[in-house]
């Protein structure tokens, strides 16, 4: 809503080291104060173009006489006609007239986000609460948030600092999300944390500023954090399933898979995907729970057949030295995929391992036909027609 007033305040501005006076507003001759009079009259009864009529009159008729109070009026009635941008013009010519009047600045600041021009909006925003004796603080977020759009963030931090720091007893959880904001797009990671922490104490909603806390310390590679920030959440409010499985991998990383592992069971539930399915076997790997890992993997590919499980299953039962399920898991993966090339070397393997060499040797001719397993297959080969020229 635009500011109507027409009361002049004399305001006193500070700047640093070098105390000064506003001056003293310019006086409103009869004839402009009358004319002032009539258009609000009419503002004030919707008659807006009756008002631009006496007021665009009184500015063409004295020119030498123009007001910045006439201007000022005359730019809301123009706005309140949709005529934003002619607006513009006169709310320029007020504050070339008077400079010191708040309300101009702030209805300047208004119009001038209404045609997407954010930078200066912004700029006049900051200005009026400048001016502005109530200090309102909308005025300052409003500023602020105006720079964030235009993306000029350096220029939104020193306000939402002041807004802040100002008005600290009344701190709104917007005003911290547009600094948490502007802090992380200016890359100053501790300001984020910080802030970060203090949305999560004021806030209702936690758990989002939880996760955003967390999302932080990953992008800094700092998992120990990251999985702390979460653990805290957890002991407040159930996890979410994506929450669970951020926080299984951050264990993970940090080489503790047992946990992991919990946390993936309670995220996939029952009907994990096979993705998921790898994922969970070769954390029961790490934690050395091979018995877990076979059931998880056995469980996947009975739902749906796939080579890769098949393969993944194969390389657990060969760790295992259980040759005979190792062959038929990497068996398996071959005919699900004939370009598996591995799998052809390690079913050779299996082969040789329970000394059917003869039978190993077709899979490793198989296997020359792959870049990445030609090499081994040729030592095999050569290997077993030693052997049994020696024989």
């Amino acid at each position: 809503m635009f500011i109507r007033s027409i009361v002049i305040i004399t305001f006193f501005l500070y700047f640093p080291f070098i105390p000064s006076i506003f001056a003293a507003p310019p006086k409103l001759g009869y004839s402009a104060h009358k004319a002032l009079y009539e258009a609000q009259t009419a503002l004030d009864k919707g008659h807006f173009n009756k008002a631009y009529e006496i007021l665009n009159t009184f500015i063409t008729k004295n020119p030498d006489k123009s007001h910045y109070l006439i201007e000022f009026t005359l730019a809301n009635t123009l706005v309140k006609t949709g005529k934003e941008k002619e607006a513009v013009k006169h709310y320029d010519k007020s504050i070339i007239l008077y400079p010191d009047y708040g309300d101009t600045w702030n209805n300047l600041g208004k119009v001038l986000y209404d045609l997407k021009e954010y930078d200066r909006a912004g700029d006049c925003l900051l200005k009026g609460y400048e001016l502005n004796d109530e200090k309102n603080p909308s005025l300052l977020y409003s500023s602020a948030v105006c720079h964030i759009i235009a993306g000029k963030n350096k220029k939104a931090l020193p306000i939402l600092e002041r807004l802040i720091s100002r008005h600290n007893d009344i701190i709104e959880s917007r005003w911290l999300e547009a600094l948490l904001q502007v802090s992380l797009k200016l890359n100053m990671t501790q300001r984020a944390v910080e802030t970060a922490e203090k949305l999560i104490v004021t806030d209702t909603d936690s758990r989002k500023w939880w996760r955003v806390l967390t999302d932080i310390y990953l992008d800094k590679k700092e998992y120990k954090k990251g999985a702390s920030a979460l653990k805290l959440l957890s002991y407040s409010k159930e996890l979410g399933k994506e929450e669970k499985i951020i926080l299984g991998d951050l264990l993970n990383s940090l080489g503790i898979p047992k946990d992991a592992a919990q946390y993936y069971e309670e995220a996939f539930d029952s009907s994990p995907t096979l993705n998921q399915s790898r994922k969970m076997a070769q954390t029961y790997l790490a934690a050395h729970n091979t018995k877990s890992a076979i059931n998880t993997l056995l469980r996947a590919v009975s739902k749906k057949e796939d080579s890769h499980t098949h393969f993944l299953l194969g390389q657990i039962y060969y760790r295992s030295e259980n040759f005979v399920k190792a062959l038929e898991s990497f068996k398996k993966a071959v005919q699900l995929d004939t370009k598996r090339g591995e799998g052809y070397i390690m079913s050779g393997y299996c082969l040789y391992m329970l000394d059917r060499k003869k039978e190993s040797m077709k899979f490793f001719r198989k296997a020359l036909s792959f870049d990445m397993q030609k090499r081994d297959a040729l030592d095999m080969l050569d290997h077993i027609e030693k052997d049994y020229a020696i024989n």
